[in-house]
């Protein structure tokens, strides 16, 4: 029963961050920082929290702090894609107005009671061992933020829209030339990103850290964009291992101290086992050195020795998801 309610309750607390990820992430991803989040979180967070309490409905609160978090985002983009400001400046600038401008509005709401989110009753579903406990008896702005998770991947990474975003922040000369308006879509996608912030700023006044007190969303913009950052990077690291080139001998050892080398990570793909037993890390070395399954170098060179695993054929039927999770209940050691 502990373990069920702590399970839960991190689920339900994890609601506001996942829709600020997600707004950062679509920002991000056509090519603008939107460095407001600290303080559009705020100001979505108390404007949300004072429209339930003035209107008594919880869905214009959320109305009013989605409004809240576009608008401050579409800002940032006007400036950008309109007078060329540097986002980051504007980004900032805007979060510390809104951070003062929360906290001198909200003063007739520090500490008062106000409507809540009501959960949703999933029947007999609710009665499941374990998930009903940690699912189904959710509300449904929870159940919303993680929909939004796959619907959100599905629209970036599985849809022609998504591509086109994608491609406006990765390369908006080239978009251009294809007869892209990137400023219109840059525009549009920052302000849907936007939407998501201000719906993760209501989502803590109006239920993750229910009411509303000064700085009451203090660092949490911050926490997300952190997340997303780190989401990038890890990105950045997982591509430059896997490339196909060879850093300078004297470049390599430098940068192995910290970082995992293309080198590095083919040790770790070698057929032979006390080689791919080693080097799990793909970003930074110090965890593998951490817990000892650090190799630093093969006795036979890297270059020349096969990769892959030598009793799972290269073949479409091990790719599968749920062929790969199989794959280490069917290993069977040698000589049985």
């Amino acid at each position: 029963m502990m373990l069920e309610n702590s399970v839960a309750t991190i689920i339900s607390l994890s609601c506001p961050l996942i829709l600020m990820v997600i707004g950062e992430t679509i920002s991000e991803r056509v090519g603008v920082i939107n460095l407001s989040m600290e303080g559009s979180v705020m100001l979505a967070a108390m404007l949300g929290f004072a429209v339930a309490v003035i209107t008594g409905s919880v869905l214009l609160g959320f109305i009013c702090a989605l409004l809240c978090g576009s608008t401050i985002s579409a800002i940032i983009a006007l400036f950008d894609v309109k007078f060329g400001m540097n986002q980051i400046v504007v980004g900032f600038i805007l979060s510390m107005i809104c951070i003062n401008l929360s906290n001198f509005l909200g003063q007739s709401y520090v500490n008062i009671p106000g409507p809540r989110i009501p959960s949703i009753n999933f029947g007999i579903m609710n009665e499941i061992p374990f998930l009903g406990k940690i699912i189904f008896s959710q509300n449904i702005l929870v159940i919303f933020s993680f929909l939004s998770v796959f619907i959100s991947w599905l629209f970036l990474f599985r849809t022609s829209a998504g591509l086109l975003l994608r491609s406006i922040g990765e390369n908006p000369e080239a978009a251009k030339m294809r007869g892209v308006n990137v400023n219109f879509y840059r525009f549009l996608y920052v302000t849907v990103g936007g939407a998501f912030i201000g719906l993760g700023g209501a989502a803590f006044s109006l239920h993750a850290k229910y009411g509303w007190s000064d700085s009451h969303t203090a660092n949490f913009g911050w926490i997300a964009l952190a997340i997303v950052i780190f989401e990038v990077a890890l990105n950045a690291f997982s591509l430059f291992n896997h490339a196909n080139i060879r850093l300078p001998e004297a470049w390599d050892k430098r940068v192995s101290t910290i970082l995992v080398t293309q080198r590095l990570h083919r040790i770790h793909h070698s057929q032979a086992k006390q080689y791919s037993n080693t080097n799990y890390g793909f970003s930074v070395t110090w965890w593998d050195k951490l817990f000892n399954s650090f190799t630093s170098q093969s006795r036979v060179d890297d270059a020349t020795f096969e990769i892959g695993q030598k009793d799972i054929p290269a073949v479409k039927e091990n790719a599968s998801v749920l062929a790969l999770l199989k794959q280490p209940f069917n290993h069977k050691p040698e000589g049985q």
